[in-house]
């Protein structure tokens, strides 16, 4: 849940967010931005940080905009790529 936080911080926090559920095995993960009420901008700050670290992650697979109950447009899901492992 990135809410509260700076672009910068943000950014950072959602980098190591897809590392370390990388390194833990996860396959899909939720990351909470808001749905921007408060930018200044007619788009969401947050949002737009998040959709640039999914894009820059090795990480990151696909993504999507959860359902309704679950976020809906003020969150996004990512599906995390398998770690491939050394011979």
């Amino acid at each position: 849940d990135l809410h509260g936080l700076t672009s910068i911080e943000a950014e950072n926090c959602v980098m190591d967010f897809l590392e370390s559920s990388s390194a833990k095995g996860l396959y899909k993960v939720q990351i909470i931005h808001g749905k921007g009420n408060h930018s200044e901008n007619s788009e969401s700050v947050l949002k737009k940080v998040v959709k640039d670290c999914i894009e820059a992650s090795p990480y990151a697979g696909m993504s999507g905009i959860p359902h309704r109950t679950d976020g809906g447009s003020g969150a996004v899901w990512v599906a995390l790529k398998k770690k491939r492992h050394r011979s």
